[in-house]
C-alpha cells in the first residue's frame, strides 16, 4: 500500500473526528424578521407558573410587546398600562396516553409537563421519566401565546376558564377587558408524541382586531462543553425547517437568529429528542420563526404568523402541531409534517438510515443491542469479504516484491520518471496492482462513518445495556476497558498485514492503533464494539489466509533490464 495513501486516510480520519467536535454546521444566510413581527417576543420577564387557588389578587407586569399594541395601530410598540388580574388558577390537569403524560395548566392555557413513559433522564435506577419541558419552574411553558398588534391582549400570566375538559381534548378561553375572546384547544394524539392546538380569536360586535399571533416554545440556555472527551449528548441547537431540510444553530448563538417565511416547524433539539411546532401552512400562508432571549434568559422559539383583519363579530382560526418526543424514525413519520427530517446523519444519511433498520430487526430477536451490533458487523464484513480476500492477496505479493523494488529505488531514486515508468513495469510483469490493496480500506470508511452515525445517534441505543460494565452503548467505556482492547487488535491485525519493507510506512501503520484508541476513549460503546468486532474477524481472516494452499506465486524477478534510449 503507498505511503502517502497511509498518511492520507489517518489524516482524512483525524479531519473527520476534529470536524464531528469542533466545526460549524452549514446553515443558510440568515435574514432579520421585520420589527412587527418580533413585538411579540418574550425576552425577559417570569410568569408565574401554578400559584395554589384562593391567592390575592397581584399586579402582574406583562413582558414587553407581548400584551399586544393600541387598538389602532397593529404595529405599535408601546407596552400598554400595568393591568390588574386575579391569579387563581385550578389544578393541573392531566391527559395520559401509552407514551407520554401531559398536564395543561390554565394559566397562560399551556402545557406544563411533558413525560416520556418510556426514555428516562439518566440511565439506571435513578432515572425518572423525561420531561420534556425544560424550564418547570420558571413559568415558561411551551406553547404560549401572544397577539401582536391592534386586538386581544394575551400575556403568560393570563388566567384562562376551563371551558370542557376529557380524556381527549382540553378547551381554554378567556375574554380580555376589550370584549375579545380567545379560545385554546389542544388535543394530544393518542398514538405518538404530538399534540394540536387550535386558537380561535373573535374579535366583540364592535372592535376590529388586525394583527398577527405568535406561538412560542422555551429551552433553557445551556452552553454544552464540546470537544473530544466531552460526551456532547445534551448539546440543545435552535432547528428549523424550511421545506428542504433543517438548518441549526447552537443553543448560545440562536438569539436574534430569524427566518422570514416558508417555516415548516421550528424549535429545539439535542442528539436524542426534539421539541418543535408546527404552523398550519396553506398557498397563502407562511409562518416565520425567530430565536430570541437575552444574556441570562431561556431561548425562546417563536412562530409568527401572517397579519389578518379580524372584523366585528368575526372569528379567526389557528392550527398548530407540537411534537415533544424521541427522534425516531417511525414517530416522526407518523407524526407528519415533515418531522422526519430532524433526524439526519450527514452526508452518510443514504447508509446509516439502513443500517439502524437491520439493526432494529435483529434487535427484535435476540433482545440485545449490543449483540444486534455484532451480527451487523458480521454482515458487513461479509459483503466485503471478496474485497479484503483480494487485497491481502495484493499485499502479499506486494511484500514478496520488496527485494526488487528496492533495488529500483536505489538506481533510479533520482530520476523520479524512469522510477516510476520501472515500478510500473515491474508491477505489470508480476500482475500485480498497488491500488487493490487500498480499494477494501476506501469501501469500508463509508460504513465506519456512517455506522459511526447511527450509533452515535441512534435513539433506540440510548441507556440500552450490553453485559458486564457495559451498562449504556450510547456512552462511552466507563473503564475504557473496550477501547484498549480494540487498539490491541488493531496491533495484532497490524503484525498479521503484510508490509513493505519502507520504514516510514511502517511506523504509520503501528501509529494508527494509538491515533484510534485516543479517538475511541470517549466515542459511544456501541461503536467501539462495532470496530473491535471487525478487527477480530479481519484477525481470523487473516490467520486463514496465511494457511492458504494457494499462496500468490509471486517469485522475485530478474534483474531489472535497463531501459532503451
Amino acid at each position: 500500500m503507498d505511503r502517502d495513501f497511509i498518511i492520507g486516510i489517518v489524516l482524512l480520519l483525524v479531519i473527520f473526528f476534529v470536524w464531528q467536535s469542533f466545526g460549524p454546521k452549514p446553515q443558510q444566510p440568515v435574514e432579520t424578521v421585520d420589527q412587527a413581527a418580533t413585538e411579540g417576543v418574550p425576552d425577559s420577564g417570569v410568569a408565574p407558573a401554578m400559584v395554589p387557588a384562593g391567592t390575592p389578587e397581584t399586579t402582574a407586569p406583562p413582558s414587553p410587546g407581548a400584551a399586544g399594541g393600541d387598538e389602532t395601530s397593529p404595529d405599535s410598540a408601546e407596552v400598554p398600562a400595568v393591568e390588574t388580574v386575579r391569579i387563581d388558577p385550578e389544578p393541573p390537569f392531566t391527559i395520559d396516553r401509552d407514551n407520554y403524560t401531559v398536564q395543561f395548566t390554565n394559566v397562560g392555557g399551556r402545557i406544563a409537563s411533558w413525560t416520556l413513559k418510556d426514555f428516562n433522564d439518566v440511565a439506571g435506577p435513578d432515572g425518572k421519566p423525561l420531561d420534556m419541558v425544560s424550564l418547570p419552574d420558571s413559568g415558561k411553558f411551551p406553547l404560549s401565546t401572544y397577539w401582536v398588534g391592534a386586538g386581544p391582549k394575551m400575556k403568560e400570566s393570563d388566567v384562562y376558564e376551563i371551558e370542557s375538559k376529557g380524556p381527549d381534548r382540553i378547551v381554554f378561553s378567556r375574554r380580555d377587558a376589550s370584549g375579545f375572546t380567545v379560545r385554546k384547544i389542544f388535543e394530544p394524539s393518542p398514538l405518538g408524541y404530538t399534540v394540536n392546538m387550535k386558537v380561535v380569536v373573535e374579535a366583540p360586535p364592535s372592535t376590529v382586531a388586525q394583527g398577527r399571533l405568535s406561538v412560542t416554545n422555551y429551552q433553557e440556555k445551556i452552553v454544552a462543553k464540546k470537544g473530544f472527551f466531552s460526551r456532547g449528548f445534551d448539546i440543545t441547537k435552535y432547528v428549523v425547517n424550511l421545506g428542504d431540510g433543517k438548518e441549526e444553530e447552537p443553543i448560545e448563538k440562536a438569539a436574534g437568529v430569524s427566518y422570514p417565511g416558508n417555516v415548516i416547524w421550528a424549535g429545539f433539539e439535542n442528539l436524542y429528542f426534539l421539541s418543535v411546532i408546527a404552523p398550519e401552512i396553506t398557498e397563502t400562508t407562511q409562518a416565520q420563526a425567530i430565536a430570541s432571549g437575552g444574556a441570562g434568559d431561556p431561548v425562546s422559539s417563536v412562530i409568527t404568523m401572517p397579519e389578518k383583519i379580524i372584523n366585528p363579530g368575526e372569528a379567526v382560526e389557528y392550527n398548530f402541531t407540537a411534537y415533544f418526543g424521541p427522534k425516531a424514525e417511525k414517530p416522526l413519520i407518523a407524526a407528519g409534517h415533515s418531522f422526519d427530517q430532524a433526524l439526519d446523519f450527514g452526508w452518510f444519511t443514504i447508509i446509516a438510515k439502513p443500517l439502524v433498520r437491520v439493526l432494529q430487526f435483529f434487535q427484535k430477536y435476540v433482545k440485545n443491542w449490543g449483540l444486534a451490533i455484532i451480527i451487523v458487523t458480521i454482515i458487513i464484513k461479509l459483503l466485503l469479504l471478496p474485497l479484503t480476500h483480494k487485497s491481502y492477496k495484493s499485499m502479499k505479493a506486494m511484500s514478496k516484491l520488496q527485494p526488487a523494488m528496492k533495488e529500483i529505488r536505489e538506481k533510479y531514486g533520482e530520476d523520479r520518471e524512469r522510477l516510476n515508468q520501472e515500478m510500473m513495469a515491474l508491477y505489470k510483469a508480476h500482475g500485480v496492482s498497488p491500488a487493490s490493496g487500498c480499494l477494501p480500506m476506501m469501501v469500508q470508511l463509508p460504513f465506519f462513518i456512517a455506522f459511526y452515525r447511527a450509533l452515535y445517534g441512534t435513539i433506540e441505543l440510548r441507556h440500552a445495556p450490553f453485559m458486564l460494565w457495559i451498562q449504556d452503548l450510547s456512552a462511552p467505556d466507563p473503564y475504557y476497558v473496550t477501547p484498549i482492547i480494540m487498539g490491541a487488535s488493531m496491533v495484532l491485525s497490524q503484525k498479521m498485514t503484510p508490509t513493505t519493507a519502507d520504514p516510514m510506512q511502517a511506523k504509520m501503520m503501528l501509529l494508527m492503533p494509538v491515533v484510534f484508541t485516543f479517538f475511541f476513549l470517549n466515542l459511544p460503546s456501541g461503536l467501539v464494539l462495532y470496530w473491535f468486532v471487525s478487527n477480530i474477524l479481519t484477525i481470523a481472516q487473516q490467520y486463514y489466509l496465511r494457511r492458504d494452499p494457494e499462496e500468490p506465486k509471486t517469485d522475485l524477478p530478474a534483474k531489472p533490464k535497463e531501459a532503451t534510449s
